[in-house]
């Protein structure tokens, strides 16, 4: 049986949070992962985007396909799809959250069909120094039933 695989394509973002207090602007860069319902990280399914630099209207146009480690023809729970978009710090300083989304990939068409959409950021209080501002548009699709 071959694994369904799940396509997503990380297009752009608006509105984000300038981090960089020289010339308000940030380097962003997403992160995205499949996690289990326990809420764990799901192991080699994980991948990140380049970095733009100096601007707060970020554009990857980048495709991953999740499904190559984990099978998504499981007729359980699915896991839930993580973006999430960070600040690159440089040499020597640590990279910044600037916020994720959430995706569960059972509120996705399973038939193929394309969900195309802006997603708003959020942010946890306790792990960012500012409150999440923008959304990140995302494209995604299951490769068939």
């Amino acid at each position: 049986m071959s694994h369904r695989a799940l396509y997503v394509d990380v297009v752009r973002a608006k509105n984000i949070i300038g981090v960089n207090k020289k010339n308000g602007t940030s380097d962003p860069y997403v992160v995205a992962w499949l996690q289990n319902i326990a809420g764990r990280e799901i192991k080699k399914e994980k991948f990140q985007t380049k970095t733009i630099p100096k601007t707060l209207a970020p554009e990857w146009n980048e495709r991953f396909t999740f499904g190559q480690e984990y099978d998504l023809n499981t007729s359980g729970e699915l896991p839930t799809l993580v973006l999430a978009l960070y600040h690159t710090g440089g040499l020597l300083q640590t990279d910044e959250a600037m916020g994720k989304i959430t995706v569960p990939l059972d509120t996705i068409d399973p038939s193929g069909t394309v969900a195309a959409s802006w997603y708003p950021l959020v942010g946890d209080s306790r792990t960012m120094k500012f409150a999440a501002a923008g959304e990140i548009y995302i494209k995604m699709k299951f490769s068939g039933p």
